[in-house]
């Protein structure tokens, strides 16, 4: 892989792979706002904010948020000059619109405890951040996160297996599926189960004839039968196989008897990323049926910042023995990119921001 930029193409490429260790810095602050500090903002300091300096609720929350993870204005700055984290990607959450959700009005359950799975209600407190949208870019690539809150408590049910969250009905679920669910028609294909969200979803509408879910577990199979399904208007169209996601892909003729589908196996980037690359795979020459899989951008992120890894690697020196050794499976990506483009030449900044693009990683995925 031939890196060969001028002078000013290169200085251009120095400042992607900065913004590449700014969305890393900023990834990993808002994570650990999420897991230690996200119960941290309270009502009553934000009223004081709100009173002291007449900022909004939002600009109150937002100063908050910062101040919570002990930025100075320096760190303030910095975020705000590369559009990474700014208080128009804080929002202020109408918690009515989840509360009206369609499935959120229908399915009532108690907690149900079976075998290693079970039922339960959870809650975002007041003033509680989550994200609650998938990544989005900016042209230079910068990951943009959406931080919401409510100042209300809001009630969820959610389905956990041996204390790992497979399912809950959060803002975050409701809007990263929302495309798909408008998206969906015809005969379609459902990879995953938890709590039945998405079927439900789109069994609702007209464009939806039949709806085919595939499930490993039949724990997760006999919970839903039992508690939800009798609770869904158009049940009718549900159909549930107890199968291997993998091995049901690999084994049907997806494209002639599915106009869409939707894969939705995993709780996060972290897990998710070798099953999109493994299912990108097995459907690469799928040529009718239409796949969208859950919270792609984040996965999209991902591979876009091992590929500027490569990029810098072979910006630098281009040895083949640096993609031998796998120590990781992030390893192994990189080293099948290495493969992919080995023999690429990359005379211009135009050239690699077109490598760096949504299109061209979905390529890539296909074939690592």
């Amino acid at each position: 892989m031939k890196i060969n930029l001028n002078k000013n193409d290169f200085n251009q490429l120095i400042n992607l792979l900065k913004i590449k260790e700014i969305n890393i810095d900023v990834s990993s602050m808002y994570l650990y706002y999420l897991m230690n500090e996200r119960n941290s903002i309270k009502e009553k300091k934000i009223s004081s904010l709100m009173n002291k300096y007449h900022l909004s609720n939002e600009e109150a929350f937002y100063e908050e948020f910062l101040n919570v993870l002990d930025l100075d204005k320096r760190d303030h700055d910095y975020i705000n000059v590369n559009k990474i984290s700014k208080i128009d990607n804080i929002k202020c959450l109408d918690i009515n619109k989840y509360l009206n959700n369609p499935y959120y009005k229908t399915i009532k359950v108690d907690n149900i405890v079976s075998s290693d799975w079970y039922f339960k209600y959870d809650t975002l407190e007041a003033y509680e951040g989550f994200m609650y949208q998938d990544l989005k870019f900016s042209e230079n690539f910068a990951e943009l996160s959406s931080l919401g809150y409510f100042t209300r408590p809001y009630k969820y049910l959610s389905v956990t297996q041996k204390d790992d969250i497979w399912m809950c009905v959060t803002p975050h679920e409701i809007e990263t599926m929302e495309k798909s669910i408008n998206e969906a028609k015809g005969r379609v294909l459902v990879l995953g189960l938890g709590l039945g969200y998405y079927p439900f979803m789109i069994s609702r509408k007209e464009e939806v004839n039949e709806i085919t879910i595939v499930e490993l577990d039949d724990n997760a199979i006999n919970l839903f039968n039992k508690y939800l399904l009798k609770q869904f208007p158009n049940a009718r169209k549900i159909k549930i196989i107890h199968d291997d996601a993998f091995k049901f892909m690999l084994n049907h003729d997806i494209e002639n008897n599915f106009d869409y589908a939707f894969f939705d196996l995993y709780h996060n980037v972290d897990d998710g990323i070798s099953m999109y690359i493994k299912s990108k795979n097995i459907n690469k020459d799928n040529k009718k049926t239409t796949f969208y899989y859950w919270i792609e951008n984040s996965l999209i992120a991902y591979l876009r910042r091992l590929l500027l890894t490569l990029i810098d690697e072979c910006a630098d020196i281009d040895d083949p023995n640096n993609y031998v050794k796998e120590e990781s499976y992030d390893d192994h990506i990189i080293n099948r990119m290495y493969t992919l483009l080995k023999d690429k030449v990359y005379n211009s900044i135009e050239e690699i921001y077109k490598l760096l693009s949504d299109e061209s990683i979905k390529k890539l995925a296909e074939l690592i």
